[in-house]
Formats: C-alpha cells, structure tokens, sequence
C-alpha cells in the first residue's frame, strides 16, 4: 500500500517536472516543430501559442488552402478576452483555431489531452473528427453546449499533423477555451488521465461514505454537527461530480449544459452555507451568531439566484460567489485561530483541516490565473485530507464538551462580582 502510494506522488511529481520544464513551443505562427521531440525524455508538450484563427468559419484541413490572409490567436484564453486581428470579438459566435505540427518519423500513435471549452468543440487531425463535446454550429437553434474534457489517440500520426479545433458558443459570457490543450506519448497522457479519473472517483465515494455516516449518526445519536458535515460533504460531493472532470458525463446523467453549470454555480453558496453551519456548531462561542445568520440567510438568497438566472450571469454571479466564499474563509480562520488561542479541545485539528483547504484553494486560484496545468491527484488528496481533519475534530467537540465549555466562560460578573456588590 505505502508503495503504491510513493508511486502515485512520484508519478505525479513528474507531471510537474515535464510540465515545467517545456522544450518545444510555444506555438508560432500556426505551427509547431516537434521532429527532434524524444516522447520519452518529454512525455507532454503544450501546444500554447499563436494558432491560425478563422471568426465565424468552422473549417476542416482541406478547406485552408482557400485562406490566404491569416490571423493568428492565443488558443488558451477565450476569444472575447484577446485583441484577435486588431478588434476585439463578441462573446457569441463560433471559430476554427488551426495548428500545422512537424513530427518526428515513425511514431506509433500521439495523445491530445482536450480540455473542456466554452461552450462546444469538435476536434479533428488530418481530416478526421476524433472527438467532440456536444454539438458545433453557426446559430443558436444549431447548438448542443456540453463540457467535457477528453484525452483521445491518433494511431499512425505520419509526419504532419492538421490539428483543427472547432468551436461554438452561444450561452457563456466567454468564448473559445481557456486551457491549454495538450500532445503527448499515449501511454503517459492516458496514465495520467486514467489516475486523474480513478483519484476522483474515490474522492466522490469517500466524501459520499462521509455524508451517508453523517446522517446516520444524526439520526441516531442527533448531534447537529454531524448533520451539517453531512450536508456539506453532499454539496461537496456534488460539485465534484459536476465540475472539473464532469463526471456526470461518466454516470450516465443526461443532463443539459444549462442544469449541469447551474448546478457547480449552486454548490459554491450551498458549501458556505454548510460550511457556516457546521463551523458555528463546533465553535459557537467563536462563530458569532449574527454572522452564522448573515452567511446563511445571504448564501441562501444566492442559491435562489442561482437558480433562475439565464446563462448570461454565470461569469458576472461566480465573481460575487466567489468573493463570497473568500470573504467566509477569512471569517473563519478568525474564528478557528480564536479557538485555538482560548485552547478549545480539537482547535489544532480544526486549524491543519483549514490549511490544507486553504493551500488546495491558493493552488486552484494560482493555475486558474497562470494558465497551467493542476495536478488533479494533489487537489484530490488535499480535499480528502481536508476532509478527514474535519470529521477528526468532531471526537473532540462532542455535545458534552460544548456544553462543558458553555458553563466554563467567564463573564463580567465572574470577575468583577465585588465590585458590583459594594
């Protein structure tokens, strides 16, 4: 098991080595020169750069030679946020972002890592749809917006890869993609694609194993907290299974794009909610009580505007949510560090539980902002970790010790009683 283990973080730290450590690219002029690539000594190649870029065109390979005037796009940051040809573009349209790539003689098959995008892709080589993620169009009534990141193999690659990645949006307030798409050897890209998923998957059952315990001890032994965890654990739970990764896809939830955004968005204020009740009934002298009923009765205001907003507030509501959430983080981080300070029982098991959460946070931010690949086994163990710190504080705070620690607080009278009697 430990060996197992040692693997897996060995692995994954070299993903971030060959990540970091880029020898080809970026991508210049719609073309990249791989024939010198060794797959071996440099498993994964980003294909960041400049690809040649046709607004409102979807095209295939063969339909380029008729397009002599070329613009050039980043293809890892939507369209609508670029200058692209000297204008800036709509939110709403479709696009074919093209990438001519060199390769090396005699290869046996090449992965792509397609991420997911905004709103729907069709991805080709060399003339052949290889992948796609709902459906491409030029209107509205055409499209089928779904996301759904895939790792895919181009068996005989020959010398020159056509690379043509289509893609259509009529509902996000971003458009085209905002990850790095990604080539590779086939057997590590579909290892780290086979790990990602098998890591995520067990994140779901634990966190679900949680949520089912959680009720259960509640309904037997009817301790509030172990009710809140429980929720919070399902929300989490949630979440995973609709973002990220999307498993939903993977579970067979025939779910429209517009159900299955609305419910990542909604999990975002649902989790602080979980999370403000379930602090305060650990911490209730810490958590205060005007700030418990701010959290929730807010988040809750914010689920109900989830829940009927059109597609076009997504982007404009995950900034307020997300302000939010940072905003009840910091709260409760005074709180926690305030129990540790008055040495509640469980405090120091309650603290390491907040930075692992707050770490996988930072991290999550810091590769949203710089565009680079997450290592999804950290963020799954550290959320799992997190995870198991909070059900760890609740052998500590027991109704007993709430209760224990009510009747131990000393309030003005304890201290000043003979001054007022006199």
């Amino acid at each position: 098991m430990i060996t197992r283990v040692l693997g897996v973080l060995l692995f994954t730290a070299m993903a971030c080595l060959h990540a970091w450590s880029q020898d080809f690219g970026p991508v210049k002029g719609g073309q990249l020169d791989l024939r010198k690539w060794d797959p071996k000594a440099q498993p994964v190649i980003w294909l960041d750069g400049e690809w040649e870029f046709y607004w409102k065109k979807l095209l295939i390979s063969k339909d380029l030679q008729e397009n002599k005037d070329k613009t050039f796009a980043q293809l890892s940051v939507p369209w609508n946020e670029q200058e692209i040809g000297g204008e800036r573009l709509p939110k709403n349209g479709y696009a074919t972002y093209a990438l001519k790539i060199l390769m090396p003689a005699n290869m046996r098959s090449v992965s792509f890592a397609v991420p997911a995008v905004f709103n729907c892709y069709a991805f080709w080589v060399n003339n052949k749809l290889i992948c796609s993620s709902g459906k491409v169009g030029t209107k509205a009534e055409e499209v089928v917006p779904r996301w759904n990141p895939q790792t895919v193999t181009v068996r005989n690659p020959g010398d020159t890869l056509r690379v043509i990645f289509q893609i259509s949006n009529f509902q996000h307030t971003r458009g085209g993609c905002a990850e790095i798409l990604r080539i590779g050897d086939t057997d590590y890209l579909t290892s780290i694609a086979s790990a990602f998923h098998n890591s995520g998957i067990a994140l779901i059952i634990f966190f679900g194993v949680v949520s089912v315990g959680g009720l259960i001890i509640f309904f037997i032994v009817r301790p509030l907290s172990f009710l809140y965890l429980a929720l919070l654990s399902t929300a989490y739970t949630v979440r995973f299974i609709f973002s990220d990764l999307y498993f939903y896809n993977d579970f067979g939830i025939d779910a429209s794009w517009e159900v299955a955004a609305k419910i990542e968005y909604l999990t975002i204020p649902l989790i602080v909610l979980f999370g403000a009740l379930f602090i305060a009934s650990i911490y209730p002298q810490e958590f205060k009580r005007v700030l418990l009923y701010f959290f929730v009765s807010l988040n809750a205001l914010l689920t109900g505007v989830v829940i009927f907003a059109s597609s076009s507030m997504f982007s404009p509501l995950l900034l307020v949510l997300q302000i939010i959430a940072l905003t009840f983080i910091a709260y409760v981080m005074y709180a926690i560090i305030r129990a540790l300070i008055f040495q509640r029982a469980g405090a120091w098991v309650s603290v390491l539980g907040l930075i692992v959460f707050t770490l996988v946070g930072f991290y999550n931010v810091y590769a949203f902002i710089t565009v680079t690949d997450l290592n999804r086994i950290v963020i799954h163990i550290g959320y799992a970790l997190a995870l198991l710190l909070n059900v760890a504080s609740l052998l500590y705070r027991t109704p007993m010790r709430l209760r224990s620690e009510e009747h131990d607080i000393l309030r003005f009278n304890d201290l000043y009683k003979d001054q007022v009697n006199v």
